[in-house]
């Protein structure tokens, strides 16, 4: 047991050795990275949080470490007395921040913003005489550029107001009153002065409303619904309409791009940059919708963001499935459309040629019963003439019996109608008409065909017995068609039969039947059942009956 804790005890003391040295050894390292890294110091107005310079800090520190060939070595400080004019209390800071690299110099001091710039020319004898200087996110105009040394360089913007309001009016050009919201620290204090000497010229075009020492809640009271505009980039987050304003991108690129040169050995002094102008304008569409600013407004070249993605952009496949749908089933529909009006032009043909058929099908029985017809015909024409002959007899006696004369002429006009309805059988079997449904007594219709083929049954010597029943027969059907159906019957029967008797009856089928006959696809249903019985035949003919 004692050895064991010996053991135990021994490898513990030799882990612990192991990780105290290489605790020691990354502490070296880091140490000795620390020592080769450059040393750079961003000295920020107001506060390293303060817009719209912090955005820029952050923007030239990730630009100047990816542009970079070697480790550097960030250091930050703010001058928060800068929102006062009291310079008495920079001195404290000043001996602070010399007595921090007295030993240890900095390699690149970069002052952000316009009180930063001020500050390090008011005490650059004391502070870092010999130590590059880089001024940037400063208007040209807050530079003394008298008295920059051969160590500074400037990166600086040059704004134009009145660019801002020009632009304001010309997308609102109903605006009469510009509300500008400012500060009274020292340096808002000279772009008060500075603003309103730029935008003089609009003195009769718009007023300018200040708020200067205005508490933050007031103004936004008063100017809650009015669209803002910015002359920096950094505040373009949702807020702003728009307008031509500085980019940060830019400008920060820029300045990386000026301290890698720098700290490459470059002297400061010998970098010139030309000051940053306003980017193209760039507006929120957003904001646009909201306070119904039309795109026409817009200046040339403007650049609009935030746009919402139309339906299109949003259910482009989705519209794109519907409408292929939708003209796939407009397709079939219209193959279907000319289909049927094929197949119904079709169906029109088809009873055209059955109704050709059929009528010359007539003219084909008429001409085989012309022999009767013209026999029936002849018949009261003979008698109309005969009657009319003994007439003139009687009227030429000298004492004619007018009695007699009055049965002469209602014979004459029996026989006159007799004749008379004879052609007109013969004509409605000839008509060449349309296929026509009508309602029709099948009664009416077998007594009119019986008397029309009682001619060549008396030529045939054939015995035609028809038996009607009493009741009405209603039924739906063409009658020419109808008619033609049970002449060819009947004549057929004649033709074929070996005696030399032919029925004809009507009668009413049982209600089931009917309905049954009803739900055939056609207008007259008929069916032929032959029964032999005795040498002869039966066919039976079945109509539905209109209920």
């Amino acid at each position: 047991m004692g050895t064991r804790h010996s053991g135990l005890a021994t490898g513990t003391s030799h882990l612990c050795m192991i990780c105290g040295a290489l605790i020691i050894l990354c502490g070296a390292i880091n140490y000795a990275m620390a020592a080769d890294a450059k040393r750079v110091m961003f000295l920020h107005s107001f506060g390293p949080q303060f817009k719209p310079w912090s955005d820029y800090a952050r923007t030239i520190r990730a630009e100047t470490i990816r542009q970079a060939k070697w480790s550097i070595d960030f250091s930050d400080f703010s001058l928060a007395g800068a929102r006062s004019d009291d310079r008495e209390s920079e001195a404290p800071l000043v001996q602070y921040l010399r007595a921090l690299y007295l030993r240890e110099p900095l390699d690149l001091i970069i002052a952000v913003g316009a009180p930063a710039a001020s500050f390090i020319q008011r005490h650059r004898s004391e502070l870092f005489l010999t130590t590059p200087m880089i001024f940037t996110a400063v208007d040209r105009r807050r530079v003394d550029y008298d008295h920059l040394s051969e160590n500074d360089t400037v990166v600086a913007v040059n704004h134009d107001f009145a660019a801002i309001l020009t632009t304001i009016l010309q997308v609102l050009p109903d605006t009469k009153t510009v509300a500008i919201v400012n500060g009274v620290s020292p340096n808002e204090v000279f772009w008060h002065e500075e603003i309103q000497r730029q935008l003089a010229p609009f003195a009769n075009r718009v007023v300018l409303k200040w708020y200067d020492e205005l508490p933050f809640v007031d103004i936004l009271k008063d100017a809650a619904n009015a669209p803002i505009f910015s002359y920096d980039g950094s505040f373009f987050e949702g807020a702003l309409v728009g307008g031509p304003m500085f980019s940060v991108m830019e400008s920060s690129a820029v300045t990386a791009n000026v301290a890698n040169r720098i700290l490459s050995g470059e002297r400061a002094g010998d970098i010139k940059t030309r000051p940053i102008e306003f980017a193209a304008p760039r507006f929120d569409w957003r904001q646009l919708q909201r306070f119904g600013i039309s795109e026409s407004n817009l200046p040339p070249g403007s650049t609009v963001y935030f746009r919402e993605p139309t339906i299109w952009e949003r259910y482009s496949w989705q519209i794109a499935s519907v409408v292929a749908v939708l003209l796939i089933q407009a397709g079939l529909i219209t193959v279907l459309l000319r289909e049927h009006r094929r197949r119904k032009f079709s169906e029109v043909q088809a009873r055209q040629r059955m109704a050709e058929l059929a009528h010359v099908n007539r003219f084909s029985t008429a001409g085989e019963l012309t022999a009767s017809i013209a026999h029936e015909i002849n018949q009261p024409l003979g008698a109309i003439l005969t009657n009319a002959e003994t007439a003139d007899a009687i009227l030429q006696s000298s004492n004619p019996d007018i009695a007699e004369l009055k049965d002469i002429v209602k014979d004459i006009l029996q026989d006159d109608r007799r004749a008379g309805e004879v052609i007109r059988r013969m004509r409605s079997l000839l008509k060449k008409a349309p296929f026509e449904v009508k309602n029709i007594d099948l009664n009416d219709l077998v007594r009119e065909t019986v008397e029309f083929l009682l001619a060549l049954a008396i030529a045939r010597t054939v015995e035609l017995v028809s038996v009607i029943t009493p009741d009405a027969l209603p039924i739906l059907g063409d009658r020419i068609q109808l008619q033609q159906v049970i002449l060819n019957l009947v004549v057929n029967g004649i033709d074929a039969m070996r005696t030399r008797r032919a029925k004809i009856a009507s009668s009413a089928f049982g209600l089931r039947a009917s309905k049954t006959l009803l739900s055939y696809p056609c207008l007259i249903a008929a069916r032929a059942f032959p029964k032999i019985n005795h040498g002869g035949a039966t066919f039976r003919i079945r109509f539905p009956l209109v209920q």
